[in-house]
């Protein structure tokens, strides 16, 4: 009895105009693509083929400032 009850609620109100819903007719639109999804990452400051013995304290400062870059 709930069912029918709320049925004939929904399809009262959209005869009435106050809901509306979805045509069967109508392609569904595209959802909007998120603004992160779109942005471009930027290359690794470090890859592990390019540390060395000899680099290896250049390469931590260098991760060291893309870090601090992030959190500004």
């Amino acid at each position: 009895m709930k069912s029918i009850s709320l049925t004939a609620f929904v399809m009262l109100s959209a005869v009435l105009g106050c809901v509306t819903l979805p045509s069967l007719k109508e392609d569904p639109k595209p959802a909007a693509k998120s603004p992160a999804a779109s942005q471009e990452l930027a290359p690794a400051p470090v890859s592990p083929d390019e540390i060395t013995d000899r680099n290896a304290h250049e390469k931590v400062e260098a991760l060291r400032k893309e870090l601090s870059r992030e959190d500004k």
